[in-house]
Parts: C-alpha cells; structure tokens; sequence
C-alpha cells in the first residue's frame, strides 16, 4: 500500500482527486468543512455556504470558464473519463444536445469540434427549427454538440458514496489552518480548498469570485425539445442592448434541466481581486460588480424565514421566453427559488506541487465555472505528481488507463 495522502477540500476536486488516488492504491483521508454529500439535503445549513460552489454547479462538460495548461489534452481525458461515467448507468451523468448560441456573428470556440456532435448553424444567422431563440426574426449564430452533464443530485451521491466505498476517509473539520495541516502526519497533501486554498500557502497569482445568481423551476419532469425531442440545454448570448453586465460587457442567460429542477442563469459578476482574509473562514463581504437593472425578487432557497432574493429580470423574463418556445412550459406555472454562489475564479488553474514546511504540497484549485468539466483530468495530473514524489510510475496514459479500468 502506497502512503497516505491528505487531501484538503470536501467539493467536487477534492472528491474526484481521492476517488482517484483510492483507485490507484493511495490510503486518502479528505479534511473538509463542506462535504458534496451534504448538498442531497438543501434545506441544511451548511450545505448553503454560497463558497461551496459544487452545490450550484450547471455540470456540463464543457472548457469555456477557466484557463489551464494543456487544454486540449485536459478537454479529451475528460471526455474519455465521462463516457466512462455515462455508460455506468449509475453516476449521474448522460448526454444531452447543448447549444452556445449569440444573437451575433461569433468564431466558434476551439473547443467545440472536439466535442460529439459537434455542429455549426448556417452562417446567415436564419437559425434552423429547434434552435433556442427568444423571439421570430431575431437572428441567432453559434452551434451545438452533444455534451455531457452531470446531473448534481445523483452525481453528487455517486461521488461520495464511491469515495468511501474505496476506504478514503472523511473528517469533517472547522477551517483549516496551515499550522493544523503541519501537524498532520502525512507526506503529501493536496490542497483543493478553492477559494480558501490560496489562503493556506499563499498564491502570487490574481484571483477572484464570480457571484452567480440562479433560479430554480421546481418541476418534476426534465423537459424536452418539442421540434427534435431531444433533452436539451443552452447558454444564450442576447444583444447587449437586451442583457449586460457593467460598462456594456455582454452576458447570457443559461438552463441547464435537473433532476431536483431546472437551473436558470445567469449571472458572472466579478469582485475586486481577492487577497488575505476575503478568502478565509469568514463570509466576505461583496465587493465588486452589482445589477444595476430591473430585479424580480423570490424566495431564497433553503431559507425558512421567508427571505427573498434580489433576481436580474432577464435571468426570469428571458429564460421563461426561451423555455417555452423551445419546450412548451410556462416556468411562471412551476414554484421558483433563488440562490447564490461564489466560484473561485484564478488567472489559471493552480496545478502544481511545492514544497512547504518540509512537506509536499499539491495543489488543485482556481477551476472557476469549470470544476465539473476538468475534476477528473486535473485528479489524474495531480495523481502524476503524487506518483512522482513517491517514486512510483507517473505516464499519464498509464494512470488514466488504470482510473477509467476502475471505475468501468
């Protein structure tokens, strides 16, 4: 048995990384004071911890919110390990057609012709039937694919309870400080503590929240595209005289159907940079971006004292347009909730092994909106460099080779 490795973070990166090193024959023991587990139960309070940004995640596969080295090698091992997941039946996760659509001409992003089903709509802007579209005559650009989702429920669930079924082990702790994690007794630790992360050992590099508001349509039932019949998602890109956030910068409304609801985006409004404290056990207090505009207020969710939440009217009055020519629902028919979430967004994914105190450290943090699409990827290239410490095989091929055997 290979030696124990502790692992700082209860969120979906710390998770994914402990499945994988559990796989490859790592003792892990996870520290954490929020755990995915948790979130099965919204109404808890510590699973509305706003920083915890697993609970809020839209999960789909796709790299278009974070920056990592290697991009396309961390696009394609995800992709290779979601398929594992899909075809499982149990983890959550399925297909389904997704579209990134503008109501503007738009170069299509590098990743998406590695994407399944990758296509493009006709460049004249004329759309094609079943294209999401908020109104006839508005012209509509972009393309789709079939991506993978996970749906947060039932992933979530898989994660947690696969994790401990391996025999890592979890402690659920109050905040971590760097003197508590010296005093473990553990050669490696990896940080995946996200926004509180940076704190423990220092980060030279900028970061930042991003505060998402969401709502979400209570309805029993995953809706689908009444001209193809497909399940489907979207992020819509409206003019900007329509929907944007501060000094004019476009922004998107987004749906993305679960199992426990549907969720409707969005918002990305960045804070001011983050440093000391605004990252530690206690809340911040917002700094940075504001909705300017007309607000619809509903209940927050979780909440039991009836307090409600301030929601930018385009998240509701766009997304209810599109949903219904799109699906045939009315979500003014469904209850709807608010929520808020924090994602840690760094300059680029932190990815890396130092030496602290005597100790080797490996971080995994700074995956902003993207936490879901690159969690496996970035628990293989963090599994690298703890084989590399230990001295053990350290191929990438081989590790994923071994993880995906593992979890088929």
């Amino acid at each position: 048995m290979a030696a124990e490795v502790v692992i700082v973070g209860g969120g979906v990166s710390g998770v994914t990384t402990g499945i994988v090193l559990q796989l490859l024959g790592y003792q892990t023991r996870l520290l954490c004071q929020h755990w995915i587990g948790d979130t099965l139960n919204a109404t808890r309070p510590d699973s509305c911890e706003p920083r915890f940004a697993s609970q809020y995640a839209a999960a789909s596969v796709i790299p278009h919110s974070a920056a990592i080295t290697d991009e396309s090698w961390h696009l394609h091992a995800s992709l290779r390990l979601f398929e594992v997941l899909r075809s499982r039946g149990d983890a959550g996760v399925r297909t389904q057609r997704h579209y990134e659509i503008f109501e503007w001409p738009q170069l299509v992003a590098s990743y998406a012709e590695a994407m399944p089903g990758y296509h493009v709509l006709p460049v004249n802007g004329k759309g094609e039937p079943g294209v999401p579209r908020r109104a006839d005559g508005v012209p509509v650009y972009g393309w789709s694919f079939q991506a993978y989702f996970a749906d947060m429920p039932r992933y979530c669930e898989f994660l947690s309870g696969l994790y401990c079924r391996l025999g890592g082990k979890l402690e659920k702790t109050g905040f971590c400080d760097v003197d508590t994690l010296m005093a473990i007794r553990a050669s490696v630790i990896v940080n995946c503590g996200g926004a509180w992360g940076r704190t423990l050992w220092g980060d030279a590099c900028s970061s930042r929240y991003v505060r998402g508001i969401l709502v979400r349509a209570h309805a029993g039932d995953i809706p689908r595209n009444q001209t193809t019949g497909e399940i489907c998602s979207y992020n819509y890109h409206p003019a900007v005289s329509v929907y944007c956030r501060s000094r004019g910068r476009p922004a998107d409304v987004y749906f993305y159907p679960r199992s426990d609801g549907w969720i409707l985006g969005g918002t990305r409004l960045e804070s001011t940079e983050l440093s000391g404290s605004e990252a530690s056990d206690v809340r911040p207090v917002w700094q940075g971006e504001t909705w300017r505009g007309p607000v619809v207020r509903l209940p927050l969710e979780g909440s039991e004292d009836r307090v409600e939440l301030a929601v930018p009217e385009p998240i509701l009055t766009l997304n209810r347009e599109l949903i219904r020519r799109l699906t045939g629902v009315d979500v003014n028919d469904i209850r709807l909730t608010a929520a808020e979430g924090f994602r840690h967004q760094r300059q680029t994914v932190r990815l890396e092994s130092e030496t602290q105190h005597g100790r080797s450290v490996m971080h995994n943090y700074g995956h902003g909106g993207a936490g879901i699409t690159l969690s496996w990827s970035c628990a293989i290239k963090v599994a690298e460099l703890v084989c590399d410490h230990v001295g053990a095989c350290a191929d990438l091929r081989h590790i994923e080779t071994q993880v995906r055997a593992g979890l088929a």
